[in-house]
């Protein structure tokens, strides 16, 4: 651990590297990295955390805020990194520039999907928190600018004003939504193996080898990332829906597909054209009386159990993807048979 008055030496000089680099664009030391050098000197003083990161928020700078930010955030001090962004500091200035750029360093480190569940819903909500104080914050900010600068009246809303402040607001929604895939990543991890991934990969490949539409493929997908997704019995019981979709659409288009060439029409009453395209299928043999059973009561327990309970079970769901992903193989198997 080195003593206060060398480690304050050595942030400074790493500082005034990254503010040189900001302001020439040139790198005079391209074997240094400043991050890097940063991320060092805080593992050779974890004996000392507090001493070290006093001496780096008394040393960081607004135009370099950045490094900081994501330094304690790599580091997992979530909290410290955060206080950063707060208006009442005065570290950063109120343009809203600087605040950007951290969050931008947000989002390389969440790209690397090196948090934990329990980090991530950490951020999040210090995320949201930030938000709610930054945004009002900046427009507020730039509207007294545009005021100054414009004593007149009518604001123009120049690029001033409105770049810093959209940029700000993008970057924001870009780490939700990077935040999300990180979750849904972990949460994909934890349930491996609960959806038949490979015979999901089987139907997808099959719809396209038929030439049949590619949304099925598409409704297929979503419905696994729903699986994950959902937060409780209300959220699967209304994805569930999907499901019964999901297979009534790759049965009716087989079915129209199947009665171009079939002397033999579909009779479809509007209000009923599930069970009658199931019917149609059947009349023309191209489902036996047990198969079109099984699916006659694989829609019931769908439409009992998810569509029409307002909630369920993610037993019921998963239970429901797997099925439905087994049914339309079946199906897709004896299409491709039939075309032959």
């Amino acid at each position: 651990m080195e003593n206060s008055d060398k480690l304050e030496r050595n942030i400074q000089t790493i500082f005034s590297e990254e503010s040189y680099r900001n302001r020439a664009g040139t790198v005079l030391n391209p074997d240094f990295e400043p991050f890097e050098a940063l991320s060092i000197l805080y593992d050779k003083n974890l004996g000392n955390k507090e001493e070290f990161v006093r001496i780096l928020l008394k040393n960081t700078e607004s135009s370099q805020s950045y490094l900081s930010f994501k330094l304690l955030l790599k580091k997992k001090d979530i909290g410290t990194a955060f206080n950063l962004l707060k208006p009442t500091e005065g570290l950063i200035s109120s343009s809203g520039t600087e605040w950007t750029w951290c969050l931008k360093r947000l989002y390389e480190l969440l790209d690397m999907f090196i948090f934990s569940e329990e980090e991530l819903n950490e951020i999040s909500e210090r995320l949201e928190q930030s938000a709610k104080i930054l945004i009002p914050f900046i427009k507020k900010h730039l509207e007294e600018s545009e005021e100054r600068s414009n004593p007149l009246g009518g604001r123009s809303y120049h690029s001033s004003y409105v770049s810093p402040l959209g940029e700000f607001s993008s970057v924001v929604e870009s780490c939700k939504r990077l935040l999300t895939a990180n979750k849904v990543k972990i949460l994909k991890e934890e349930l491996k193996g609960e959806i038949l991934q490979k015979d999901i990969e089987i139907v997808v490949y099959k719809i396209k080898q038929l030439s049949l539409n590619e949304r099925h493929s598409g409704a297929l997908k979503k419905l696994m990332t729903r699986y994950y997704e959902a937060e409780d019995d209300i959220d699967f019981a209304m994805y569930g829906g999907y499901v019964r979709t999901f297979l009534s659409d790759l049965i009716k288009e087989i079915c129209i597909n199947l009665s171009k060439n079939n002397t033999k029409k579909p009779s479809i009453r509007a209000g009923r054209e599930d069970g009658d395209y199931r019917e149609y299928l059947k009349e023309i043999g191209f489902l036996s009386e047990r198969e079109w059973k099984f699916l006659s009561s694989f829609y019931g327990l769908v439409s009992e159990e998810l569509n029409h309970s307002g909630v369920a079970t993610k037993e019921y769901f998963r239970i429901a993807i797997n099925v439905a992903a087994e049914i339309s193989l079946i199906i897709l198997n004896k299409y491709e048979n039939m075309k032959k």
